[in-house]
């Protein structure tokens, strides 16, 4: 039998913490960082690690603003950053609007402010051969391409929600 290296993960803008759990429930040899600038969402991650019952030696909560505060390389990063832009705050569901965090919503002028910052620093911690993976909203797939392929990524993949609509880039280094 194969025994495998662990995965080191990160789960940035990780908010209640669901991407990186799901994560360390389904790949039982990984380590996953969860990244949040909101203190009360670093509680929450921390609750609902509890909860499901993950083991402290396979995470690290990690309060910081994007990766600012990241040590080493990892194997993936993924990330649901902010990226709505309030000139389409009519698009948005009013739930969303209720109970999401602003700061968790929108990403500048046109959505792109923290999906560019998000991607230069990821380059930096991604090791050889990893990969980068995140949401976003459709109308900015152009320009994501455009960023990925300055910033020197490869690989660069885009998949449809179950709408059929632009909703996940791909890239690796």
């Amino acid at each position: 039998m194969i025994k495998w290296p662990p995965l080191r993960i990160a789960d940035v803008f990780a908010g209640s913490g669901c991407i990186g759990i799901a994560i360390l429930k389904s790949l039982k040899h990984s380590k996953v960082d969860f990244f949040e600038i909101d203190p009360k969402l670093i509680s929450q991650i921390k609750k609902n690690l509890r909860i499901n019952k993950i083991l402290a030696s396979r995470y690290k909560v990690i309060q910081s603003d994007i990766l600012k505060k990241a040590k080493g390389g990892y194997d993936f990063i993924v990330g649901n950053p902010p990226y709505l832009s309030p000139k389409n705050i009519k698009r948005i569901q009013k739930s969303v609007l209720n109970y999401e965090p602003k700061i968790a919503l929108f990403g500048g002028k046109d959505g792109l402010a923290i999906i560019e910052r998000f991607v230069k620093e990821a380059k930096k911690y991604l090791k050889k051969d990893s990969g980068l993976w995140f949401e976003f909203d459709a109308p900015q797939k152009a320009k994501i391409a455009s960023l990925f392929l300055k910033e020197k990524y490869r690989n660069i993949k885009f998949s449809k929600d179950q709408y059929g609509k632009w909703r996940f880039a791909s890239a690796g280094v």
